[in-house]
């Protein structure tokens, strides 16, 4: 038998003549396995393996952006705690309607306190404005005082004044030394203390520009 390199057609022809049914049809069966499996496994795992590739990249970026945005999220939780704990606690030191009308006796009190003598107190009739869009949340109730004691005496009570439960400021503060007792000073407070609104705003008078709080 020549070698299949020396084979002419008309050999080649002869061969397949020469071929019996069975063996054509191992042959045909091989052919139709090695087809099926190319078209069921092998063809789909190689078409398939870059998109599941890009799939997996994919789903690895949403995942470390989700630990990024869950992490914000956990940050955020804990900033809106702290938020709310402090607005809560302002909101609770504000004068409710009412609770206006125990302004004097409690500056009175923590005069008393601090072993400063009360001289004097008049409402103020200026309107103090605070900036939008509070302003048409809160109001102040302004008052002067003039009081009287020594200079680490008027500190304590500045101090307590500005400590107080309540949302009560000092606008303005003037010292000036008792011409009759020298370890002695008469002071004078400008006090505001800081309330819900309960009326509509009021526009301050024309020609007198609003106070501002500190």
């Amino acid at each position: 038998m020549k070698p299949i390199r020396q084979w002419t057609k008309q050999d080649l022809i002869g061969f397949v003549k020469g071929v019996d049914k069975k063996t054509w049809g191992m042959v045909g069966g091989g052919i139709a396995g090695i087809a099926l499996l190319w078209f069921f496994f092998i063809a789909p795992a190689w078409i398939e393996r870059p998109r599941l590739s890009g799939s997996i990249r994919e789903m690895d970026a949403q995942l470390r952006q989700y630990q990024v945005l869950n992490q914000r999220r956990l940050r955020l939780e804990e900033d809106m705690k702290v938020f709310t704990k402090l607005f809560d606690e302002t909101k609770a030191r504000l004068y409710k309607e009412g609770d206006i009308a125990l302004l004097l006796g409690q500056v009175a009190k923590l005069a008393s306190d601090s072993k400063v003598d009360m001289i004097a107190s008049k409402p103020k009739s200026e309107t103090v404005v605070f900036p939008k869009p509070y302003g048409d949340r809160y109001q102040t109730v302004s008052y002067d005082f003039t009081m009287q004691g020594g200079y680490h005496q008027i500190g304590k009570l500045a101090a307590a004044l500005e400590s107080h439960p309540k949302l009560i400021r000092i606008q303005k503060i003037q010292i000036v030394p008792d011409k009759d007792k020298t370890e002695r000073h008469v002071v004078q407070f400008e006090i505001a203390a800081i309330s819900e609104r309960i009326g509509p705003v009021t526009a301050p008078a024309p020609g007198k520009p609003p106070a501002k709080v500190k």
